[in-house]
């Protein structure tokens, strides 16, 4: 009976392992509907930190939506190999201020800079970070020993939700 019950664990242990070495989510994968009503402004006196980053985050409204049907996503650098950013409601002008986008490292650790360091659609969910995500180790002092490679990230609730990860091997 116990061999009975080992194998069955092993059997699901490695269906697991295989489902996971599958091909990687598409964004057909995580569809959001386009929205064409958006927001004219940001409330900068609630939030703090979107008054630091105005002008970035003015500028990405003002070119509208392209990312989970009614959110907007900027990007700003924040150093040699790094790029932060903030994702705003269009609805409402919220700004989201997710973990993962504050200070990723671009690329991978063998220093291999990709062309698109993050990669998102306007009608889908998913959000693809190359990288090191969530670098900033005044918010996270372990955010160093994170592994370098392939996030993908769903947009729910408010939050980035980790889908996916896929390891970049060293060269």
């Amino acid at each position: 009976m116990k061999s009975l019950s080992l194998s069955f664990i092993l059997i699901c242990a490695f269906a697991a392992f295989v489902r996971s070495q599958g091909k990687p989510p598409r964004f057909s994968d995580y569809p959001a509907a386009v929205e064409t009503a958006r927001v004219r402004s940001i409330n900068f006196a609630q939030d703090p930190d979107a008054r630091m980053f105005r002008t970035r985050l003015s500028e990405a409204l003002r070119r509208g939506v392209n990312f989970a049907g009614r959110y907007v996503l900027a990007t700003w650098g924040c150093g040699t190999g790094c790029i932060s950013g903030a994702i705003i409601d269009g609805r409402t002008g919220k700004v989201h201020w997710p973990e993962e986008l504050a200070a990723f490292g671009v690329g991978y650790t063998n220093a291999e800079y990709p062309d698109q360091p993050l990669e998102f659609q306007k009608d889908s969910r998913l959000l693809i970070l190359r990288g090191i995500p969530g670098m900033d180790e005044s918010k996270d002092p372990n955010a160093a020993d994170k592994p370098s490679g392939d996030y993908y990230y769903d947009w729910k609730n408010g939050r980035l939700v980790l889908v996916r990860f896929d390891a970049r091997p060293e060269q």
